[in-house]
């Protein structure tokens, strides 16, 4: 943990500062379209590889990408390098994932089989975890404050919205003068994220400091470190509510498709609903991140789930021709997904403060691991549960009753019930306010 004489630590960071630090995550952000829409159609139809092989490398490669979590996490932890121990990792990981990037997208030769695929997605994979779990992670670091934290994950979550927007936006331009093959996205894709990604590290790199907790000296063993972050009870309060919002969230992302098609109309496409969703949660950041500072992060995240709540509500409504109707909710939805990309991961930078305070250890990389692992697992469940669903009631041949539940039902019932968890929050500004005297009492001492 940076001391209080650290003059990057006490003061507000300027808008520069925090446009440097969120900066990466755009570049990352367009290398998770084509990941999920456009790779697997491509490899299986387009280079013939099949969809139950493809569904199995996605599998194996998604294991992978759990598993290097924690390892990295744990890693950046405990690393001592001159330039900072974060800022060490997003700069290594730079050449992994544009060379996984390309070769993944970008697939030339004659042999592009399963191993080809596996092996740059595996690659890919572990450049961006390299990169964006140190990322998060330094927003613990570089800020005590309560609300400034809030503005970091911001920026962050915002550049990250800029970058999917941009990439479909991009998509969606190439394909006014006639249809765009799978191989002609992932392509431009790879371009552009191979061209911001070096810059954007290179602003990031010069603007961002990575303060160092030069007087953390005690090093916890890894089963007693599980003990005490076990007892962190805000710490399972919230990876708790953070896993079941993603689920909740990941069902109607894992839909929209089947749902704009079988519902809707046939011959509707979904890009321009992901555009607005995503155009309205950008215009939203701002506004839940100042509610926050009024009246807290916990209570402005319940606030946005019951208005999620309400809008899913007219979701039963919706039915063939209903395109204003389900870009109102579109819109609406989104604006409240704002609150979902920055109060949760602000929340979690003062968890880690009570472990810091309890251990003298500061472990905020492994805490933001278990965080990503969360967020992969929760959209891998959403995944399985709802297609075994659909299958099991032979849907669209029979009744539209299930799509209407994943989509919108369970959502509402998951969500009110982590409003009335979340509401009670045991970790304020307040009672962040005590972890800090304690953590600057110990300090003192050490």
């Amino acid at each position: 943990m940076p001391s209080k004489n650290n003059s990057a630590f006490i003061k507000r960071h300027s808008r520069l500062t925090l446009i440097a630090y969120g900066l990466p995550a755009l570049p990352l952000a367009a290398i998770l379209l084509p990941a999920f829409i456009y790779l697997p159609t491509f490899y299986a139809e387009d280079l013939a590889l099949g969809l139950a092989v493809v569904g199995m490398i996605r599998l194996v490669s998604g294991f992978f990408d759990v598993l290097t979590d924690p390892l990295i996490g744990m890693m950046s932890d405990r690393s001592k390098f001159a330039m900072g121990r974060r800022k060490f990792f997003v700069l290594f990981g730079v050449p992994f994932t544009m060379l996984g990037t390309w070769m993944l997208m970008v697939p030339t030769g004659n042999n592009i089989d399963y191993v080809y695929m596996l092996t740059w997605s595996c690659v890919m994979y572990l450049g961006w975890t390299m990169m964006y779990l140190p990322l998060t992670a330094l927003s613990t670091e570089l800020t005590l404050g309560y609300h400034e934290r809030s503005r970091l994950a911001a920026y962050r979550e915002g550049f990250t919205a800029i970058g999917i927007l941009f990439t479909l936006g991009m998509i969606s331009y190439m394909g006014l003068d006639g249809y765009i093959t799978n191989a002609q996205a992932t392509k431009a894709i790879a371009i552009f994220v191979c061209a911001t990604l070096p810059l954007a590290t290179a602003i990031f790199m010069w603007k961002v400091p990575d303060p160092c907790p030069k007087k953390c000296k005690k090093k916890i063993g890894f089963y007693k470190g599980l003990k005490i972050m076990k007892s962190n009870r805000p710490f399972r309060i919230l990876i708790f509510s953070y896993l079941l919002n993603a689920f909740a969230n990941g069902l109607p992302a894992i839909l929209i498709i089947l749902f704009v098609e079988n519902i809707i109309s046939g011959e509707e496409h979904v890009g321009p609903y992901l555009l607005a969703y995503f155009l309205s949660g950008l215009v939203g950041l701002p506004v839940w991140v100042k509610l926050a500072k009024r009246i807290g992060k916990h209570k402005s995240w319940c606030i946005a789930m019951v208005w999620a709540c309400l809008v899913f509500a007219f979701i039963p409504f919706v039915g063939e021709g209903d395109t204003v109707l389900f870009m109102t909710i579109s819109i609406l939805t989104g604006f409240a997904v704002g609150a979902d990309l920055a109060l949760p991961s602000s929340m979690q930078a003062d968890v880690i403060d009570v472990d810091y305070a309890e251990t003298g250890e500061q472990r905020s990389g492994l805490y933001f691991a278990l965080w990503g692992m969360m967020t992969k697992l929760s959209l891998t469940f959403a995944a399985g549960i709802a297609f075994l669903l659909l299958d099991w009631v032979n849907w669209p041949e029979e009744s539209n009753y299930m799509i209407y539940t994943l989509y919108a039902g369970v959502p509402v019932f998951i969500k009110i019930g982590l409003v009335l968890k979340l509401w009670r929050y045991p970790l304020d500004r307040d009672e962040l306010s005590k972890v800090h005297k304690k953590i600057a009492k110990m300090t003192k001492q050490a």
